[in-house]
């Protein structure tokens, strides 16, 4: 994690550049995320069972296996197995 700050944007943005070129000098590499995530979702299980509503592969975690996609409503998939 990296934190950049400055009064405005005209303050930030020589230092944001200047931290992309070191960073990039230093062979670091951005991580691959889909959506926007901020963490890397481990790969998915290839014997998971797929959500119903959506096709997706489910998530084991503590009590199960569940869908972590959000559904229309902006709430979690509530499908388990």
């Amino acid at each position: 994690m990296l934190t950049l700050r400055g009064s405005s944007g005209a303050d930030v943005l020589p230092k944001t550049l200047a931290a992309l070129d070191w960073l990039d000098s230093h062979g670091a590499e951005p991580l691959t995320s889909t959506r926007g995530d901020r963490r890397s979702a481990p790969p998915a299980d290839p014997n998971a069972p797929r959500c119903p509503n959506h096709g997706s592969p489910m998530r084991q975690g503590a009590r199960g296996w569940f869908c972590p996609r959000k559904d229309d409503a902006g709430g979690y998939c509530r499908k388990t197995a």
